[in-house]
């Protein structure tokens, strides 16, 4: 999500100004500048060097030749695919095994990765085969509700777009005593979307 943001933050400073990079935000500069070394190491998912691309992020900025992240140099990364293969072959024959923790902060990591678009290719296609990329959140069940609870949620729902219209944003601070239902109600809202995907 950060890295849309920034992208985000890059298209409205395009539009909206000449493209002189001296003039950019502080924190999209640093952005940049770490986008442009991602790049430079290989890592760089190519959809993401593309958007880039198109407003010249990457222009000049020259590739290593040997990519950072190959498997065959990386005997760490292949130990723990392995332990990884193993647990998914003996859950898959229903057998009762535990991740331990190591391999678990070490999943967590890929993920982080992946969704970073931080993976090299040949990491991201054998995890992918296992399905160790797919998100593991429980699902939660979204409960039934009454006539009465929609029209609860309708009236909140209306509260919100009401705020948003005079403050432009969505974002109901919790100190502020007048909206304090309100930004009580969006915060949940948020935990239940969360937790649900």
């Amino acid at each position: 999500i950060k890295w849309v943001k920034r992208y985000v933050e890059l298209e409205h400073y395009h539009r909206n100004r000449q493209f002189r990079k001296t003039n950019l935000g502080n924190a999209l500069h640093c952005w940049l500048k770490r986008q442009q070394k991602i790049h430079q190491t290989g890592m760089l998912n190519p959809v993401r060097a593309a958007m880039l691309q198109k407003y010249g992020v990457l222009d000049g900025v020259r590739q290593k030749v040997v990519p950072r992240h190959r498997l065959e140099d990386d005997p760490n990364w292949l130990q723990k695919y392995e332990q990884l293969e193993l647990y998914y072959k003996a859950k898959l024959a229903k057998k009762k095994t535990k991740m331990d923790s190591a391999l678990s902060s070490w999943l967590k990591k890929q993920r982080r990765n992946y969704r970073a678009g931080t993976m090299g290719p040949l990491q991201q296609e054998k995890l992918q085969k296992l399905g160790a990329l797919e998100s593991q959140k429980k699902k939660v069940a979204i409960p039934t509700e009454t006539p009465t609870q929609r029209a609860q949620w309708m009236k909140m729902f209306d509260q919100l777009l009401q705020y948003c219209k005079i403050h432009g944003h969505c974002d109901v601070p919790r100190r502020c005593p007048e909206n304090q239902a309100l930004a009580w109600w969006v915060n949940n809202q948020r935990q239940r979307y969360l937790r649900m995907h």
